[in-house]
């Protein structure tokens, strides 16, 4: 759920509490228009232990904040994904798309490390908030550093393209790259859109809900349903609602004999 976040949900916050405004539990957020800090009160079920009475938090990005609209006008949130499941984060929602490609055979830069493949890396690690040297060193040069389920399935992905590109030219060798490269994307995105459709969301939806309201076919056959009419667009309620499954994700948060706050782990991350 939260890597299908990351393919409709904008990185602008996350980018703003974490790196470009750290400071709204400081004197200077007083002042800062765009800190809405959380407050921790001190019969907190967690943090009570932990001494933590504030966490960094900044308002959405809009496109007010970036003037394309005028202030005052209707708020409408800024989102740098695009609104459609279409592996934004393996691909990315730029003309940075190109610098993914190797312009052979259409694959997607991969590097080897220690025998395994990842994506392209960096030396830049100030997207890479979560690691922890010297066990968490790597920093994926288009990805910043996320919940580790999440990464694993970026992982996934990115090979997976590669695997398909290569089946398509041994399959196809007259296709020139361009076409091996929007093929193998239009199949990775595709099994991605199978996994979640119709793997993933009836488990947490129910089957029979989701074929009631025409969400997913209840025959294995193929149909099209896409509506050249239908401008693409996402509701904010929806990924509200994705944000619950915060509320699940596993955490072991530790304390010593005294109930004194001694380690959070963050091996959820990479």
């Amino acid at each position: 759920m939260l890597f299908a976040s990351h393919d409709i949900n904008s990185l602008h916050d996350t980018f703003n509490y974490l790196r470009d405004i750290p400071h709204c539990c400081e004197p200077q957020g007083e002042t800062d228009y765009m800190c809405t800090p959380n407050m921790i009160p001190p019969d907190d079920p967690v943090h009570r232990y932990s001494g933590v009475r504030c966490m960094n938090h900044t308002r959405p990005e809009s496109y007010q904040t970036y003037g394309c609209l005028e202030n005052g006008t209707t708020f409408v949130r800024m989102t740098t994904a695009t609104p459609v499941f279409d592996l934004s984060q393996i691909y990315t929602p730029t003309p940075n798309r190109e610098n993914l490609r190797t312009y052979s055979n259409g694959f997607i830069e991969i590097e080897e490390d220690h025998g395994k493949l990842f994506p392209p890396s960096t030396n830049d690690t100030s997207n890479c908030f979560l690691n922890e040297p010297p066990r968490e060193t790597r920093c994926n040069r288009f990805h910043f550093n996320s919940a580790l389920g999440g990464q694993f399935v970026v992982i996934l992905f990115y090979r997976y393209h590669n695997y398909i590109a290569n089946e398509l030219h041994r399959l196809n060798p007259s296709w020139d790259d361009e076409r091996l490269f929007y093929t193998a994307r239009d199949i990775n995105i595709a099994v991605s859109l199978q996994i979640y459709y119709y793997e993933l969301l009836p488990i947490v939806l129910g089957k029979e809900n989701m074929i009631r309201d025409g969400i997913i076919s209840d025959s294995d056959g193929f149909r099209d349903v896409y509506d050249d009419d239908v401008l693409p667009q996402m509701f904010d309620e929806y990924v509200y609602a994705l944000r619950w499954f915060h509320t699940v994700q596993e955490a072991d948060v530790k304390y010593d004999y005294n109930c004194n706050f001694h380690e959070w782990n963050s091996l959820l991350f990479i």
